[in-house]
């Protein structure tokens, strides 16, 4: 130019702009001193760097650590829409904070198309804002004190959509900016830019030439754009953003009704693909998109065919082809792997589930469909329960049949029994298990107690009346009975001042830490003790009000557990005038059998509530078994349907507003009233009630469309076709439906209406009924009250797996599989002596153990006998059977073993033997069969010697106290229980002593006629006899103590009629009891003399030594023979040894009185007799001595005068008559007496 102003340079250009074309605004913000040329061209380098651009997964959570992922803990509908809402709102912040800097990417010289971000995005982040709180809002964040519940501009369960939204605005871009980074410049610049110089500036770019810095307006080498495909890259980046603006505007987010949206499954390609290769979802605002979503597609002029839930309505022309809805799935899906499944959002999930496994076999699609209930429990309704129970059905009905017959018998007096009644119209009336409500099942109040989540501490005051954090109440709440968290059950033990619970001043954790502790515990043991229930009588207030009771056998400090119901119970009449329990919450069979068996019958009850022989008819084991069963496979069911706990066992859960191929499609629903007790957000003025005046030509059997978003709860009559709002309903109309908390079911339609908002919606359907063409219904619904009404239950959401899970019996499959706990020892009996630790076998881990004896120590449990032993003692131990209860997530199992004391036992061994003891048994006085003695040993501590004894154990006394020496025993005896393999080790002390030997001689002898000396003699023992004590027992004369040899004389009559013997007691003098004694005695038995006998009668004086016959006193006519006469009269047996007078010798016994020597000759010369008394016959057991007897024969002398004896004899004068013989008695045959005795035998050295 002529004038220095008029000359361009690059900084002028790059301030400025060209004369003819200015800068863009958004460029203008750059327009300052601190932004370099350097700047500018780099910018476009730097922006991925300063803006990335992602969107959170839902269940993203923040902690500590970091975030976390936890679908898990999604357990209400309230927790999906509060964790839908905080990532939707975070990434709202990103895309305000992204898009509007968008135009960084572009040559700020870019002359066909220069975007002009900052301008067009704005406002995007207060937009998307506005329509995030219009679906859904926290209650924390709204302006509302009372909000309404149909204020909201689209169904609550949009968010999920609204999230997909926000993802495509986020895909959208990202391919936006993939494109416009690889777009160098413009493809034709303007030429008026150029008219004298190109903007090349210094030629070198070297730091070092020149000393001048690089130029930023050089590079290498630049293509033209006929090579590069700059061109058409130029066309894409338009298309692309214009995608974006079009996903940018309020109408975008286009979400209609789900009965104005069929359902449908479109072929498409997973989020691995860029955004436009995708298929268009269907709650886009698809006339205004759909050209814009795919650039190749769009310059071949085949945006139509795109995989869409909708098509362009055909406008009639020749050569536009009729498109079908369903012609994606006729023909070969090689280029997807991906299914979008649209239109069940807001259906009842029977509906969905039902449509969606109908498309599956109508085009052979490779995936599985199942449905989750989203809510922290479930009811068994829920449930599709047919098959599962028919084993347990057949046993129920065996258990029905025997109960109702023992009505029958007893129904008399059973009928006045109202326990006795509701289990019978109520518990045995159920055709199948399946039909028992869950209130039948378990006494819900004890089902509450039993989880540690639902205890509350409520602090009490203290004796001056201020509030402590050391002093509580605990109660069980509801969890599900809203913010107010009702109290349905208080800790009250029967016992003064025990309800109250104390914890030391700690600190908040601490404390905390205690109150849990304390919840978990006292859970366990409801879990697994045995319970009592019993009544408490409402008497002052109401006669037949009654509050329930129930007790643990465990005891906490002096008192049983024991909890009170705070809700009553009534007794009411059915319609046959009997007494029966209405309230549900006291109507399961664990609590109305155990309030037969412990309410006693003569409480002080209007009715008879206890009932224990009826109790003990009901086989109760047999029907709790049963119970616990259905409970098992009911609570395995009803976890395997929950949301969170599906998602436990499948991790990978993500929404994609579809499933891949070969996946698992996962419908979530609510039940409908979930939906009314979710607080929106505040937005006066809007309505979701939409009335189309036309008839719908793709619902023909509806009449007039109503569009009504499916979140409204209204009461229609089927009759005459209309609304009517629930408030207005009379106080006894029955259809009136109520969900939680009391909420009426059923709002006015009508009432709600708002004009603009009505215009609006129907402004929106309307566009689209014109544009595009809906999928047909699978399904045709009479009426609207039809449609509306037959949703019991609402799909919220859906989610996907990238693997089949589902099947027909899924269930089944997880309950034969399903682990209970496992709680095991290495044994089951233990010895209380026992120091050993047993650590307890736990499966699965991460339990409470609850047990006497067991303890806790670095997170595992142990057993040790012998601690248990010295809390309780050992009496109080031996014999107890102690059970170890773990309990994992309400499921828990028992172990029992039995502490037995040490064996124990008395060997029959007094403390004093004497040596001459039999060998002694040695077997346990008491038996026991599992104690047996598995050694003894004999240790003589004189000695020092140790003598194990061999089986059969035999102790002899005789081996030992020899020489008049006493011994000091100890008998060791090691003992075993068969039981439990326990040793013992007893011992005893014993003494042996001596036992000394006695004995004495003795022979008769006739002093002078009728008179005989005993003569004692040879007395034994004979050596240290100042050891020992001698007594002697003397037949007719006093006792004596004698140790020397001594006489005795006696009448020959004294000795005939008294069989006299005499006795000799020695006596160790060392030992006490026992006395060691010996016993001898002798019978004074023996040969007085002889007498003459002719022919057996005998004659003459009694010979007693010898005497001198002549040969003439003998008649030579006569039978002669000698003939002893004894003492006693008879004895055993009497020997003759004789010799007569030429020297020949003979022996003769004879056994029987007469004791005669037969036939004797009285010849002339010497006749010698010796003659032995026996007490045994035969010759056996000689006793007192043997008599000589000398006869001499001389020659006659006739003239001697004296007389002859008969038959020729004489008797000699002056001699006395032989005694006569008395009558035959048993002498010698009881010679031994008591104590230890000797005999005189055979052998007997003094006979």
């Amino acid at each position: 130019q002529e004038t220095a102003d008029a000359n361009l340079s690059a900084e002028r250009l790059l301030r400025l702009g060209y004369p003819f074309d200015t800068l863009g605004g958004a460029w203008q913000t750059f327009n300052s001193d601190d932004f370099t040329t350097t700047d500018l061209f780099t910018l476009r380098q730097t922006f991925w760097q300063r803006f990335d651009l992602r969107v959170e997964r839902f269940g993203y959570r923040e902690e500590s650590q970091g975030g976390s992922v936890r679908l898990p803990q999604i357990t209400t509908y309230r927790a999906l829409l509060q964790n839908y809402y905080k990532v939707c709102d975070r990434t709202i912040d990103r895309i305000a904070a992204t898009f509007p800097q968008l135009f960084q990417l572009f040559s700020p010289f870019a002359s066909s198309f220069s975007p002009d971000s900052l301008t067009e995005f704005s406002d995007l982040g207060p937009q998307l804002r506005d329509h995030l709180n219009g679906i859904w809002q926290p209650s924390d964040l709204s302006n509302s004190t009372d909000p309404d519940p149909l204020d909201s501009t689209e169904p609550q369960y949009a968010l999920q959509y609204f999230y997909d939204y926000l993802s495509q605005l986020v895909a959208a871009y990202q391919e936006l900016i993939d494109a416009a980074f690889e777009l160098m410049d413009d493809c034709h610049p303007d030429t008026r830019r150029f008219p004298k110089f190109l903007m090349l500036g210094l030629l070198s770019d070297h730091p070092d030439a020149l000393g001048l810095p690089p130029s930023p307006y050089r590079n290498h080498f630049t293509q033209p754009p006929i090579y590069n495909g700059n061109n058409q890259r130029v066309k894409q980046v338009r298309h692309l953003y214009e995608r974006l603006r079009q996903l940018c505007q309020p109408d975008a987010f286009f979400f209609l009704p789900f009965f104005d949206t069929p359902l449908k499954i479109t072929p498409s390609r997973d989020r691995s693909v860029p955004l436009s290769q995708q298929a268009i979802p269907y709650y886009l605002n698809y006339p205004n998109l759909y050209r814009y979503w795919n650039y190749d597609a769009y310059r071949k002029g085949i945006s139509d065919r795109l995989p869409a839930y909708f098509h362009p309505r055909n406008t009639g022309t020749s050569n536009q082809p009729t498109i079908d809805a369903t012609d994606d799935l006729l023909h070969r899906l090689d280029g997807t792997n991906f299914y979008r499944i649209e239109g069940h959002i807001g259906e009842s999930n029977t509906n969905a589930l039902r449509e969606i496994q109908n498309y599956q076999q109508r085009y052979n699609l490779a995936f599985d469909v199942i449905a989750l209930k989203l809510a922290p429990t479930t009811e068994t309704g829920d449930l599709n329960l047919s098959g599962y129970f028919d084993d347990l059905n057949a046993d129920f009905g065996r258990i029905k049949d025997r109960f109702l017959k023992l009505w029958d018998r007893n129904e008399d007096e059973w009928s006045e029994n109202p326990v006795l009644n509701t289990l019978r119209q109520g518990f045995f009336a159920q055709a199948e298990l399946q039909t028992l409500t869950d209130d039948q099942i378990s006494n819900p109040v004890l089902r509450l107690a039993k989880d540690p989540e639902n205890y509350q501490f409520l602090p009490q005051a203290d004796e001056d009346g201020d509030i402590t954090e050391e002093r509580y109440r605990v109660a069980v709440i509801d969890p599900l009975s809203g913010s107010l968290r009702e109290v349905v059950a208080l800790y009250d033990p029967q016992y003064p001042n025990e309800e109250i619970i104390s914890f030391p001043e700690q600190s908040p954790e601490e404390l905390a830490e205690a109150k849990q502790q304390f919840a978990r515990e006292i859970a366990a043991i409801l879990s697994a003790d045995k319970l009592t229930f019993s009544l408490d009588f409402q008497q002052a207030r109401n006669r037949f009000l009654f509050q329930l009771r129930f007790t643990t056998e465990t005891e906490r400090g002096p008192a049983p557990i024991s909890f009170r119901a705070l809700q009553t119970f009534t007794v009411t009449f059915d319609s046959s005038d009997r007494p029966i329990l209405s309230q549900s919450a006291f109507r399961d069979f664990e609590t109305l059998y155990s309030l037969l068996r412990d309410v006693p019958e003569s409480a002080n009850l209007p009715f008879s509530i206890g009932n224990r022989n009826a109790a003990d008819c009901l086989n109760y084991f047999e029907i709790k078994g049963l119970i616990e069963s259905y409970q098992q496979r009911i609570e395995r069911l009803k976890d395997l349907h929950l949301f969170h706990k599906f998602a436990e066992q499948h991790p990978g859960m993500e929404h994609l507003g579809g499933v891949p191929n070969g996946g698992t499609f996962v419908l979530v629903y609510v039940d409908a009233d979930a939906l009314t007790n979710v607080t929106p957000s505040p937005n006066s003025g809007s309505s979701r009630l939409l009335v189309d005046p036309s008839p719908s030509p793709t619902s023909p059997s509806l009449g007039s469309p109503i569009r009504i978003d499916p979140n409204l709860e209204f009461e229609f009559n089927p009759d005459t076709g209309s609304e009517f709002r629930s408030d207005r309903l009379s106080s006894d109309s029955s259809s009136t439906l109520r969900g939680p908390g009391s909420t009426l079911r059923g709002q006015p339609i009508t009432a709600f209406l708002a004009e603009e908002t009505s215009a609006s919606l129907q402004e929106r359907f309307l566009a689209l009924l014109q544009n595009v063409t809906f999928p047909a219904n699978s399904f045709v619904l009479e009426t609207l009250g039809q449609l509306l009404l037959n949703r019991p239950d609402i799909v919220v959401a859906d989610f996907c797996l990238p693997y089949r899970c589902g099947s027909d019996n899924p269930s089944v499959n997880y309950v034969l599989a399903a682990p209970r706990p496992v709680v095991l020892l290495e044994k089951s009996a233990f010895c209380t002596d026992d120091t050993t630790r047993y650590e307890f076998l736990l499966d699965p881990e991460g339990g409470m153990l609850r047990g006497e004896g067991s303890f806790e120590e670095n997170g595992r449990y142990y057993f040790q006998p012998s601690r248990y032993v010295e809390q309780v003692g050992v009496s109080e131990a031996s014999g107890q059977m102690l059970t170890f209860t773990y309990v994992v997530d309400n499921r828990s199992d028992t172990f029992t073993v039995v502490l037995y004391p040490p064996p124990t036992g008395v060997l029959p061994l007094p403390q004093r033997l004497c040596n001459d003891t039999n060998s002694i048994g040695l077997q346990l006085q008491e038996a026991d069969p599992t104690i047996e003695i598995i050694g003894i040993t004999v240790i003589n501590e004189r000695l020092g010697t140790e003598e194990p004894l061999s089986v059969p154990f035999r102790f002899n006394p005789s081996q030992y106290a020899q020489n008049n020496t006493l011994e000091d025993l100890v008998v060791v005896t090691r003992l075993r229980d068969r039981r439990t393999n326990c040793t013992n080790t007893i011992s005893q002390t014993l003494t042996i002593y001596q036992t000394p030997e006695a004995g004495f001689d003795m022979n008769l002898s006739t002093v002078q006629q009728g008179t005989v000396q005993v003569r004692v003699f040879n007395i034994t023992p004979q050596d240290n006899q100042e050891d020992f004590d001698f007594r002697w027992t003397i037949p007719l004369r006093e006792d004596r103590d004698n140790r020397d040899d001594f006489a005795i004389e006696y009448k020959v009559e004294e000795l005939l009629s008294n069989n006299p013997e005499i006795s000799l007691t020695v006596t160790n003098r060392e030992s006490e009891e026992p006395a060691c004694a010996t016993t001898f005695s002798r019978s004074i038995v023996g040969v007085l003399g002889v007498s003459l006998a002719v022919n057996n009668d005998p004659f003459g004086p009694a010979i007693t030594e010898s005497e001198t016959f002549e040969r003439s006193q003998f008649s030579p006519n006569g039978r002669y023979s000698i003939q002893a006469f004894t003492v006693p009269e008879v004895v055993g047996s009497v020997q003759f040894s004789y010799q007569n007078s030429n020297g020949d010798q003979q022996e003769r016994i004879e056994n029987d009185p007469p004791y005669s020597f037969l036939p004797w000759e009285p010849t002339l010369g010497v006749h010698r007799f010796r003659i032995q008394a026996f007490a045994g016959s035969e010759g056996k057991l000689p006793v007192g001595g043997s008599v000589d007897i000398i006869i001499r024969i001389i020659r006659d002398n006739d003239d001697s005068g004296n007389p002859r004896l008969p038959d020729g004899g004489f008797v000699i004068p002056d001699r006395p008559p032989l005694p006569p013989i008395g009558g035959i008695v048993n002498p010698g045959r009881d010679i031994l007496r008591s104590g230890r005795r000797r005999t005189a035998s055979e052998d007997d050295p003094n006979p």
